[in-house]
C-alpha cells in the first residue's frame, strides 16, 4: 500500500510540472492484484507518440508507440521494455488486463525507468553532479590493460572532476569486468542503477537511469555490443544522495578495447552534463 501510493504520487510529479503539462495530464490508474498499472495506450497520450500500432505477430499482447524520435516497444509478460531498441528492465512484467485487452504497466516502472528515460532533462536534482567516481572491477588479468588515468584525463575534458568514492555531488560508476564469450564485437553489455524506495530521493534515483542510459547507449552503439539491458538493481539497499551505476561488460581475455570505451563513456558523460546542467561545451572536447 506504501508504494500504491507513493506511485500515484509519483504519477502527478510527472503530470503537474507546469500549466500547460496539468491540461493534458489524465492518467487513468487501473488496479489489478493489489497494483497500480496505466494502459500502454494511456502512456502515449501522455507523452504524444504519434503513431500507436499492435503487432500482427502477437495481436492484443504487443503493442509500438513511435514519435518522430523514438519508438517504444513492450508486449505482455516480458520483464522489460525496449526504447529505440535498447532493453530496459522493469521492477514488474507487462500484463494484458483480461477486462478490457489493454496492456498495462505499473505505475512503479513508469516513474522509475520509462519517465527518467524519455525525458531524462526532467530528471536532474537542482545540485545535479558534477564529480565522478571511478572503479574499475575485476580479474587482475582483465585490468592490466585499462588505464583509469585515461579515462580520469577525458572526463576532466568533459567537464567532470575525479573523486574518490562517497563524496557528494558525485556519479559513482562501477565498471565489471568479466571474462567470458560475449556475442559481437568482443562486448556483452548490461547496465544497472541504485537509487532509492523513500521519496525524497526519487530525483536521485531517476537521474541515476538517466546517466545509466546515456553511458549505456553510448556504448551499445560506440563498440557495437550485445546488449544486456539496463536494469534496476537492489534500490532497497540505497539509502543515501549518490547515483550508483554498475557497468558489466564481458569481455574477451585478449580484448583491447578499453581505451575506446574510455572514450565513450566520457563522450555520454559530456553530453549529459550539456542536456541536464546546461553548461557550455569544452573547448577541449572528447572526440568520438
Amino acid at each position: 500500500m506504501k508504494w500504491a501510493l507513493l506511485s500515484v504520487s509519483c504519477l502527478l510529479c510527472i503530470g503537474l510540472v507546469n500549466g500547460q503539462e496539468e491540461k493534458k495530464a489524465n492518467w487513468n490508474v487501473i488496479e489489478r492484484d493489489g497494483r497500480n498499472y496505466v494502459s500502454a495506450r494511456n502512456m502515449a497520450s501522455f507523452y504524444q507518440f504519434t503513431n500507436v500500432w499492435e503487432s500482427e505477430d502477437a495481436p492484443g499482447l504487443s503493442m509500438s508507440l513511435e514519435s518522430p524520435r523514438m519508438e517504444v516497444s513492450v508486449l505482455a509478460g516480458d520483464e522489460f521494455i525496449r526504447v529505440n531498441k535498447v532493453k530496459f528492465g522493469l521492477f514488474h512484467p507487462v500484463v494484458r488486463d483480461e477486462e478490457s485487452g489493454a496492456i498495462l504497466i505499473s505505475t512503479k516502472d513508469l516513474a522509475r525507468v520509462i519517465e527518467p528515460v524519455l525525458r531524462p532533462s526532467r530528471s536532474t536534482p537542482r545540485e545535479a553532479p558534477d564529480r565522478v567516481s571511478i572503479s574499475p572491477i575485476g580479474e587482475a588479468a582483465l585490468l592490466e590493460h585499462f588505464d583509469i588515468d585515461v579515462l580520469q584525463g577525458l572526463l576532466k575534458m568533459a567537464g567532470w572532476e575525479a573523486v574518490g568514492p562517497d563524496e557528494e555531488r558525485s556519479l559513482e560508476l562501477e565498471l565489471h569486468f568479466v571474462e567470458g564469450e560475449p556475442a559481437q564485437d568482443g562486448v556483452e553489455i548490461t547496465t544497472e542503477w541504485v537509487g532509492s524506495e523513500a521519496r525524497e530521493k526519487w530525483e536521485r534515483s531517476n537521474q541515476a537511469i538517466a546517466f545509466a542510459t546515456a553511458i549505456h547507449a553510448q556504448v551499445l552503439r560506440g563498440m557495437n555490443a550485445k546488449d544486456g539491458g539496463v536494469n534496476p538493481r537492489a534500490v532497497q539497499e540505497a539509502t543515501g544522495s549518490t547515483p550508483v551505476i554498475a557497468m558489466h561488460l564481458t569481455v574477451p581475455p585478449d580484448f583491447v578495447g578499453y581505451r575506446h570505451l574510455s572514450r565513450l563513456v566520457a563522450k555520454a558523460l559530456e553530453r549529459e552534463a550539456l542536456v541536464n546542467q546546461g553548461r557550455e561545451v569544452p573547448v577541449a572536447s572528447v572526440e568520438e
